[in-house]
């Protein structure tokens, strides 16, 4: 009875090794799967460190427009207060065609040859200007003048009326805000009728603002 119920031994390994077999399928497998999920999630690891790295250098690059946008806007006012300020460095000549310089010569200054004046923006300042001229063959006795902004000047100044020759005026000025020019162009002529070559003078105006008032 005991014999006809004993295992064989070797059918015993038999199964031990199918089970074993079984076994070494099932993970190898599995573990290919595994490497796969963990390469994934590498990668996936990997686009997100390279996205925060593009986040970083758009935020920076962001930064640097806004200081370039910053110096820019600083490189204007300067630019437009060194055009407008421009102290008077001496008088500007400017000869046209038909003067004869030789006969007749003179020159301009506005407020005895300094730079700069200056008052509150909205108020009125009186500008000085001193004129000269003289004639090698007769007496200087007309002049013609127009004075403002410098894009004014050259705007109709040989259309200006010739009046008489004036050694000083005083001129009304209204200081904006800010620095701007004011500027004299005058041309003489003698009793002959010729004609000095035309020369120009300019002072800074400095117009700084109101000072608020108390409860204002």
């Amino acid at each position: 009875m005991n014999k006809r119920w004993r295992i064989p031994w070797w059918f015993a390994l038999l199964i031990l090794a199918s089970l074993n077999a079984c076994s070494l399928l099932t993970i190898e497998r599995i573990t290919p799967i595994e490497d796969e999920v963990q390469g994934f999630e590498a990668t996936v690891d990997a686009l997100k460190g390279q996205i925060d790295r593009q986040d970083d250098m758009v935020s920076y690059m962001a930064t640097q427009v806004s200081l370039l946008a910053t110096e820019n806007a600083q490189f204007s006012s300067l630019i437009s207060y060194l055009a407008t300020r421009g102290p008077a460095s001496g008088t500007a000549v400017v000869t046209p065609p038909e003067t004869n310089a030789a006969l007749v010569s003179g020159e301009v200054v506005i407020e005895d040859g300094s730079c700069c004046v200056g008052a509150t923006a909205g108020d009125d300042i009186e500008i000085t200007v001193r004129f000269s001229a003289s004639g090698r063959q007769a007496p200087v006795t007309e002049m013609r003048y127009k004075v403002g902004g410098f894009a004014d000047l050259e705007q109709g100044f040989y259309t200006e009326p010739w009046g008489l020759f004036r050694e000083q005026l005083t001129f009304t000025y209204r200081v904006p805000i800010n620095w701007t020019g004011f500027y004299v162009r005058v041309q003489y002529r003698d009793s002959l009728g010729n004609l000095s070559p035309i020369y120009t003078d300019d002072i800074s105006v400095e117009g700084a603002p109101p000072t608020p008032t108390p409860g204002g």
